[in-house]
C-alpha cells in the first residue's frame, strides 16, 4: 500500500531512512507525489460540492425558495485537467534551480521580476511568441503576470497561513505561494497557456477561499501546504489487524540565526561581500534553528545531541530553548509533556491532541569551559608576546631583540598554530570562528612585527673592550667599560 509518513521542509533530504513494522520502506518519486496531491486536491472539491448541495437541498425542503448549483460555479467544474496538471508540478517543484539563481544573484538587489525572467528564460513559450530575445517583453510579461494572478495567489496563501497561526518553512522553495516557479515543469506552449493556467487556479483558490463548506475552505490550507512540504509517501507492506511502528530518521543541514523564525521575503536580500564576511567572522549568531513537524503521530519525540566534544548546548539561556510555533510569540508557551535540557542533550517529548502541527526549534551554542579557557590562555599569550617585543625594541633598553626573539615567537606561534588547525568538526570551526579570527589575526600582527624589527629594527651599543700589555700573552687584564665612562 502507499502510505503518507511525515511532512518534511522542503529541502533535500540526508541519510533519510524510513521503516514500517520493521522492514524498509521506498518512497515514490516526486511527479507521483505531486500527482497523488493534485487528486486529493480534486477529492477535496468533489466533497466540497456534495457538501454545498445537500445545504441548498435541505434550503429548498425548507421553502427557502429555488436554489440551482451551476456547474460551472462548481470547485471540481474549475478544476479541468489542465489546471490538475499544473497542481500537480507546483506540488512536486524542485527548488535546486530557483535557489541557485537566488544565491547566484544574493549580492545584487534585484527585483523579483528579474529574478524570475532569469529562471523563466530557457522555457520554450517565449518562443513561440516571439518574445525569446526580447528581454523588455518577458519582463512586462511577469509583471502582468506577478499582478494579476500570482501575488493574489501569494495573498490567499499568506492569510490562510497567519490566520493558522503558524509560521511555515521554506518560503524560497513553495511554488504554491508563487506558481511561476512550476511554469518550467509544466512546459507550457505558449504565453497564454500559463494566463489561463493562472487565471484558473486564481479564480478556484479564490473560490474555494469563499466557500460555504468547511472542506471548501480547507482546500486552500492544504494547497499551501502541499507546496510548502514535502509529504513523503511510501510504498510498504503493513501487517493487518496488528499494530506496528514506523520509524523516521535523517540528517538536515544546520541553519545559523538569531531568532527562530528565517527573514521572510520573495528572495534574499543580502549585504555586500565585505559585511557578509565580517558577519560570518565576527558577528554571526551561534544559535541552530530549526522546523519540526509536531503533530503528524499519536506522539512525537524530538532528541538533540551534539556530537562535537568542544561544543555544548548554552543551557544558560533556558528561555531560547522553549519552541515557538507563532509568527507572533504567544503569550502562553507551549506546553510539552515532558522536556530534559542539558549541555549535551536536549529531549522533547509530547502527545497532547491540541499540540502545534509545527514548532521552531533554536538552539544556543558554545565552547566548553576548557576549551574557552584554552582559547582565552593562547590569546592573553599571543597579547603578552607581542607587546614584550614592542616594548623591547620601542623602550629604552640596550638589549640583544634579536636573540630573545626565538624565545617568544616559536612558542607562541606552535601554539597557536595547532589551535588554528585543530578543529573537530564542521561546526566546532563555525563556533570558533571568532576566537579563531582573532588568534590569526595576533599570530600576523607578532610575525609582522618581527619582520619589521629584523629590517629596521635599532642595534644595542656595542661593548668596548680595553685591554693590557698585550706582548704578556700569559696573562691578559680586561676592564670593561660603557661608554660614559
Amino acid at each position: 500500500m502507499i502510505l503518507p509518513i511525515i511532512s518534511f521542509p522542503r529541502h533535500s533530504r540526508i541519510d533519510l531512512t524510513i521503516t514500517v513494522a520493521e522492514e524498509p520502506a521506498f518512497l515514490l518519486p516526486r511527479d507521483m507525489h505531486g500527482k497523488y496531491h493534485a487528486h486529493y486536491i480534486r477529492y477535496l472539491a468533489r466533497k466540497a460540492d456534495a457538501e454545498r448541495r445537500a445545504v441548498e437541498q435541505a434550503a429548498i425542503q425548507a421553502g427557502e425558495g429555488p436554489h440551482v448549483l451551476r456547474e460551472d460555479r462548481t470547485l471540481e467544474g474549475k478544476l479541468n485537467d489542465e489546471l490538475l496538471g499544473f497542481l500537480a508540478q507546483v506540488f512536486a517543484f524542485q527548488p535546486w534551480d530557483w535557489c541557485q539563481v537566488l544565491e547566484k544573484h544574493r549580492y545584487r538587489h534585484c527585483w523579483r521580476d528579474e529574478l524570475l525572467q532569469i529562471y523563466l528564460k530557457s522555457c520554450a513559450m517565449w518562443e513561440a511568441d516571439g518574445l525569446d530575445n526580447d528581454s523588455n517583453g518577458q519582463r512586462t510579461q511577469i509583471r502582468r503576470w506577478l499582478r494579476d494572478h500570482v501575488d493574489p495567489i501569494g495573498k490567499l496563501v499568506r492569510e490562510e497561513r497567519e490566520a493558522d497561526g503558524e509560521q511555515r518553512p521554506s518560503w524560497r522553495a513553495s511554488a504554491a505561494e508563487t506558481p511561476l516557479l512550476a511554469v518550467l515543469g509544466a512546459r507550457p506552449s505558449n504565453v497564454a497557456t500559463v494566463t489561463r493556467t493562472l487565471n484558473g487556479l486564481h479564480s478556484f483558490l479564490n473560490e474555494a477561499t469563499y466557500s460555504s463548506t468547511v472542506t471548501g475552505r480547507s482546500i486552500i490550507q492544504k494547497y499551501g501546504y502541499f507546496g510548502r512540504f514535502w509529504i513523503a509517501l511510501a510504498q510498504c507492506t503493513v501487517p493487518v489487524d496488528e499494530p506496528f511502528m514506523i520509524r523516521v530518521s535523517e540528517r538536515r543541514p544546520l541553519e545559523f540565526g538569531r531568532t527562530p523564525f528565517p527573514k521572510e521575503g520573495v528572495y534574499d536580500d543580502s549585504p555586500s561581500r565585505l559585511r557578509k564576511w565580517l558577519g560570518d567572522v565576527f558577528g554571526h549568531p551561534t544559535s541552530v534553528r530549526t522546523p519540526v513537524v509536531f503533530r503528524d503521530a499519536k506522539s512525537n519525540h524530538l532528541n538533540v545531541r551534539v556530537p562535537d566534544d568542544t561544543i555544548q548546548i548554552n543551557i544558560a539561556r533556558r528561555k531560547k530553548l522553549e519552541p515557538v510555533c507563532d509568527l507572533k510569540q504567544r503569550e502562553e508557551p507551549v506546553q510539552p509533556d515532558d522536556v530534559v535540557a542539558n549541555e549535551e542533550l536536549y529531549a522533547y517529548y509530547s502527545a497532547k491532541d491540541d499540540r502545534s502541527s509545527l514548532l521552531w526549534f533554536l538552539f544556543p551554542l558554545r565552547q566548553t569551559w576548557p576549551r574557552r579557557i584554552t582559547l582565552i590562555c593562547i590569546i592573553l599569550w599571543l597579547l603578552l608576546a607581542l607587546a614584550a617585543l614592542l616594548i623591547l625594541w620601542l623602550g629604552p633598553f640596550d638589549l640583544d631583540v634579536k636573540a630573545m626573539i626565538p624565545a617568544l615567537l616559536i612558542p607562541v606561534s606552535l601554539s597557536g598554530g595547532l589551535l588554528l588547525v585543530r578543529s573537530n568538526s564542521t561546526l566546532g570551526g563555525r563556533i570558533n570562528g571568532k576566537w579563531h579570527a582573532i588568534t590569526a589575526s595576533l599570530l600576523l600582527a607578532l610575525w609582522l612585527v618581527v619582520i619589521a624589527y629584523l629590517i629596521f629594527g635599532k642595534s644595542p651599543k656595542p661593548i668596548q673592550w680595553n685591554c693590557g700589555n698585550m706582548a704578556d700573552r700569559s696573562r691578559i687584564e680586561c676592564i670593561f667599560f660603557d661608554g660614559d665612562s
